[in-house]
């Protein structure tokens, strides 16, 4: 089964109509999946709530809205990085909070996770580690981007040319994982965690991009740091915007070409 679901940016407004004919909208941006539908973060500021029927649940206006930098939930806030800082919205009922960084985060990609009692958060000076009831920093993981996401009870995020876990005992690094020579610089924008696994994005050894010279897709074991990689056979450009992965399939973006790459996992 395939299904469009519009979405209409006109303030105040929660009809499902074409973008097209609503003139603001400029697409959308990160997404997260729930039991109760999707959160979905619009280029045009919006955080829309889709219900698992397909029908539009509500509409939370993001002032400076990032929409590519991820966004996350915890047990009663949805939680999106702006360009100033971060917006805390209480769910249900999407009232609205907003909270400044001295450094925002620079990067799209994964740069929003939740865990069990905290919320990690990318910045320009390292990941943050944010306490949901107050919305206050309790630390920071500085020179290390993300946070990719969590597994065997660490939180990833890349420092350099590795990939290295946080313990959140410590928010201290407690594990390095670095990349294959075989491969080039590591694209953090273009990765996702799934059951243990990580899988990132590489440029081509030595960075050199061409004709056959292709970007490479890493994976990663992180309970042991076993890795492998593959060409992206269709994608010569720096143009891989994301990825997704399920049990069989891994899923990327090559925007340069207008496809979506499927690649058996």
């Amino acid at each position: 089964m395939e299904e469009t679901i519009a979405i209409d940016p006109t303030v105040a407004s929660t009809d499902a109509v074409e973008l097209a004919a609503s003139g603001s909208g400029t697409g959308t941006g990160s997404l997260l999946a729930g039991p109760d539908g999707v959160w979905v973060l619009d280029q045009s500021g919006f955080a829309w709530q889709i219900a698992t029927s397909g029908e539009i649940a509500g509409r939370v206006d993001q002032p400076g809205l990032k929409s590519e930098a991820g966004l996350a939930t915890n047990a009663d806030s949805l939680w999106t990085l702006t360009d100033t800082g971060f917006n805390e919205v209480t769910l249900p009922g999407g009232a609205l909070t907003e909270h400044a960084l001295d450094q925002p985060s620079p990067f799209n990609g994964p740069q929003v996770l939740a865990t069990r009692d905290a919320v990690w958060l990318g910045s320009g000076g390292g990941i943050l580690r944010v306490k949901p009831d107050t919305a206050a920093v309790e630390a920071t993981v500085p020179g290390v981007s993300g946070p990719l996401g969590e597994a065997d009870g660490l939180v990833w995020g890349a420092q350099g040319q590795a990939i290295v876990g946080i313990d959140p005992a410590t928010n201290g690094i407690a594990r390095t994982i670095g990349k294959p020579a075989e491969v080039g610089s590591l694209l953090t924008d273009s990765s996702t965690i799934v059951d243990g696994t990580l899988w990132i994005v590489a440029r081509p050894a030595g960075d050199q991009l061409g004709t056959d010279h292709w970007f490479q897709l890493l994976r990663i074991d992180l309970a042991t740091g076993a890795t492998s990689h593959r060409d992206l056979v269709n994608a010569e450009h720096d143009y891989i915007i994301g990825l997704a992965a399920t049990d069989e399939d891994v899923w990327a973006s090559d925007f340069a070409r207008g496809n979506v790459l499927r690649i058996a996992a």
